[in-house]
């Protein structure tokens, strides 16, 4: 059978043991649970909101009406609500993690756009941001009302990513476990999303999830009616496919983003397809060899009558594709809403709540950073949080930013005493290490004023790792004695962070479960012989040093000793010509301390002159950036692929590159890029760039 063939590909690709790939197969399996969707009498793609808005043009510099769909996590627009769903978008805007602002005043607009459009009328304005692509787009309802609904799905929608259906099973997964109800949570109605909270699936896969590359296609074609085993060629990609060119593949560049495949050409900038296949409902299918080429595979969705067949270069190219095209079509909004309820489920039979909103003037700084209903596992800084913390804000709803040393500072770069009030972009208080209070807690200190938090194993301790006495007195900010009620009331935040701990053991790339007796992380290069230094600045004693196992829990630290011997990493790129499928643009040396962010950082004044803000890619899986701290470049042996924001053709820099570096380049390249983006989050801070975005940036591409 199809599943068979493709579980045995699956074997190669990913070298698994038996018992590990019967596991991996079931859970591949399970998503062929058929989805039906209909309007009506029709069987249509679904969405959860759609209705006409009027768009600020950059080019015509004009407001120009248009209907708009949203599905899942993207925003598609077109000139009318008649025209084909497939054909090329006027708009397509990824909207997983973006920023959303909202406009009301005509000086507001006339800011943001430096009064280059007529802004007469044009109240209830939505703004929103994408990331990582930091694509802007600008959109004025009609009404209040009308905005408030589609503020309403927008915020759901940038929750509806790859990357949150694998922490939310993840999550729920762990949940069950505690609650001793696996087996039944994963047999009962999210059987079919197992594939996501899968160990080996989410080992081999960056978070973000999908696929991208080159492949062949004639376009998509429709079922002829009456005879559903003849095809006819209709709905054309507008502008993609000219009638001469019917019986000819052509390259395309394909991106699989959560549940959309679109679909590029040579040269484009990848902020709009000239195609786009809903995913929801499609089925996947491997196909014989015939005159077009090899490695053929189709996907089609029966219900819309519509399918598309390509040709990967390789076997293993198709292998991927089919795999990352099944899961996509899970990335959807009921299927997360669904996971999403049955984490509500097993919060609140096993959680104890968090504390209600402070009694401090606090606002939240905008919808955009408002956590939804996934928690964010990324500062403002784009960097990973620690597990079981948040972003900071300060009592008026400012942001508090890390420095490169690790602490943290005001809005004017000023280093924050550690009395200062704390609390999450929802106006939760936090304590001390930016993690959540339970009810009936607040921050507690000694009688000096240091910090006192509570680690996962239930102790309290200072930010040093030194052990205090649950029974010693505690003092509240104004140095007062804590009665023993308030201070037991903070244990449970141990619960809390035992459940962060399991989750990002199970979600990091092994090597990176090195924790100080807080839960607070830190990178093993980053020690010497005696001691760490974590990400808040801490100097840690190698002795309060732990690690964390899924299993097993906080366990001893044993100090790993790795392989120090380099070895080469080659860069490369896929190029759209035939002659040539890749192209190595430089190579190196590397070893077992090393990271990708290290690579990034060694490569990138040779390769961002000719492929800006580029990506690693990992198997055609795009790499996030934090995700690149802890990706040990070893693992990307032999070689490793870029894309930068333009399909531009591939060539390297002249007589390309090979950086052999040092353990001391490595750590100068670290802290100049440490300071940079140090820098580059002030500046927006400062200007105002980051709640309330300046001219420039609004029509920057």
């Amino acid at each position: 059978t199809e599943s068979s063939e493709f579980t045995a590909d699956m074997a190669t690709k990913l070298s698994l043991s038996l018992e590990k790939l019967d596991k991996l197969a079931e859970d591949v399996a399970k998503l062929d649970v058929p989805r039906v969707i209909k309007s009506g009498d029709k069987v249509v793609p679904s969405f959860q909101k759609e209705g006409y808005l009027e768009e600020a043009n950059k080019k015509s510099l004009t407001w120009v009406r248009r209907f708009f769909v949203l599905r899942d996590s993207c925003l598609l627009s077109y000139d009318s609500e008649d025209i084909d769903k497939i054909v090329e978008p006027q708009t397509s805007v990824c909207l997983g993690k973006c920023k959303v602002h909202l406009l009301d005043s005509i000086d507001d607009l006339n800011k943001l756009v430096g009064g280059l459009i007529d802004c007469s009328g044009k109240e209830n304005c939505i703004h929103i941001t994408t990331r990582p692509d930091k694509e802007h787009v600008l959109l004025c309802c009609g009404s209040a009302e009308e905005r408030n609904s589609w503020v309403d799905a927008i915020k759901f929608a940038r929750t509806v990513t790859h990357a949150n259906m694998v922490k939310l099973s993840v999550e729920n997964r762990v949940l069950a476990e505690e609650k001793g109800a696996a087996e039944v949570t994963l047999a009962h109605s999210t059987s079919a999303l197992a594939i996501f909270s899968n160990k080996e699936y989410i080992q081999k896969t960056p978070i973000a999830g999908g696929a991208e590359g080159w492949l062949k296609t004639v376009g998509f074609k429709k079922v002829a009616e009456g005879d559903p085993k003849k095809h006819k060629l209709a709905n054309m990609l507008d502008g993609l496919f000219g009638p001469s060119e019917l019986k000819k593949l052509k390259k395309r560049y394909c991106i699989l983003r959560d549940s959309h495949l679109m679909l590029y050409d040579a040269g484009d900038a990848l902020l709009k397809p000239r195609g786009v296949l809903y995913l929801v409902g499609t089925t996947v299918e491997m196909l014989d060899d015939d005159e077009t080429g090899t490695f053929r595979f189709r996907c089609s969705s029966p219900e819309c009558g519509d399918y598309i067949d390509f040709v990967a270069s390789t076997e293993k190219r198709r292998t991927k594709w089919i795999f990352a095209l099944k899961i996509g079509s899970r990335v959807t909004y009921p299927d997360f809403r669904m996971l999403m309820e049955e984490h509500a489920l097993l919060s609140n039979a096993l959680m104890t709540p968090r504390a209600g909103a402070p009694p401090a003037p606090y606002q939240p700084a905008d919808i955009d950073d408002a956590q939804g209903p996934q928690m964010e596992d990324i500062d403002l800084q784009d960097a990973q949080l620690d597990p079981g913390t948040e972003q900071p804000f300060d009592v008026n709803g400012a942001p508090l930013v890390r420095a490169p040393n690790g602490k943290f500072v005001d809005i004017n770069g000023n280093e924050i005493s550690t009395t200062t009030a704390r609390f999450s972009s929802t106006g939760v208080q936090l304590d001390n290490f930016n993690r959540p209070m339970p009810p009936g807690a607040v921050p507690m200190f000694t009688d000096t004023g240091a910090p006192i938090g509570v680690g996962p194993d239930g102790g309290h301790y200072l930010a040093d790792g030194t052990e205090i006495a649950k029974d010693a007195p505690h003092y509240d900010v104004a140095g007062s004695v804590l009665d023993p009620v308030t201070v037991k009331a903070a244990d449970a935040v141990a619960q809390h962070l035992n459940v962060a701990l399991k989750v990002h053991a199970l979600l990091a790339p092994p090597g990176s479960d090195t924790i100080d007796v807080l839960g607070r992380t830190f990178r093993e290069a980053n020690s010497n012989k005696d001691s760490f230094v974590n990400a808040d600045g801490d100097i840690v004693p190698l002795a309060s040093a732990r690690r964390f196992n899924a299993s097993a829990g906080v366990v001893n630290y044993e100090h790993i000793e790795r392989n120090a011997q380099p070895t080469v990493l080659q860069i490369l790129i896929d190029n759209d010509d035939d002659t040539e499928h890749t192209i190595e643009v430089g190579s190196v040396e590397v070893d077992e301390n090393m990271t990708l962010r290290d690579v990034r950082n060694m490569i990138k004044n040779d390769v961002e002159q000719y492929y800006p803000d580029f990506l690693f890619l990992i198997d055609m899986t795009p790499l996030l950036k934090y995700e690149e701290t802890t990706y040990r470049a070893i693992n990307a042996v032999p070689s490793v692929h870029i894309r930068g924001k333009e399909l531009t053709k591939a060539h390297a820099p002249k007589n390309g590159f090979n950086k052999k570096v040092t353990d001391m380049i490595i750590l100068e390249e670290q802290k100049k890029q440490e300071q940079r983006e140090f820098e580059d989050i002030m500046t927006r801070i400062r200007t105002g760039k980051f709640l309330k975005p300046v001219t420039k940036s609004w029509l920057e591409p």
